[in-house]
């Protein structure tokens, strides 16, 4: 019988796979999973969340680098000066780079899996510690030098902005 029809017969091997192991609580194994879907729809959800999300992060991080003169009285007037001064697009800047840091998830799953598959006579418990290790270590390796120089680039504009009356 058919899952859904929107599901290709060759994916529907494995949705019910892993829908048998998730009724009969098991664990659901690398193997198990549809790489491609992992692969590509994963990564263009984050990137559609990222999208909405990214402009408050901008702000964020504007507002907590603020220093001696403060530039905005808050949230709401950082969005207000922002646009107001850089545009629209101010909101966005570094966004293009922090896109790159969406790897960083799959390269965190994809590790974890890999390291946990290849572990053989451990206990469930020493095999997760070691692939979350690794993950992480990995993991880390992408996203911190992305999130530096977005960061970097999150407050080009503000320093160029910051003369004349408050408005």
């Amino acid at each position: 019988p058919s899952i859904h029809p929107s599901i290709h017969p060759s994916s529907q091997c494995v949705c019910v796979c892993v829908m048998d192991k998730l009724e009969r609580g098991q664990m659901i194994e690398w193997q198990d999973l549809d790489k491609k879907r992992f692969y590509v729809i994963g990564p263009s959800l984050f990137m559609v969340i990222r999208v909405f999300v990214y402009p408050f992060s901008l702000i964020k991080t504007r507002l907590f680098m603020q220093q001696q003169t403060s530039l905005y009285s808050g949230t709401f007037d950082a969005f207000k000066k922002v646009i107001s001064r850089e545009g629209l697009r101010g909101l966005y800047k570094g966004f293009n780079v922090s896109l790159l840091g969406i790897a960083s998830g799959q390269v965190y799953v994809t590790t974890y899996e890999l390291v946990r598959s290849s572990l053989k006579g451990y206990s469930t418990e020493t095999k997760g510690l070691i692939a979350g290790g690794c993950a992480t270590l990995f993991a880390q390796t992408v996203t911190v030098p992305i999130d530096v120089i977005s960061q970097h680039l999150m407050m080009q504009g503000q320093r160029v902005n910051t003369g004349g009356g408050g408005g």
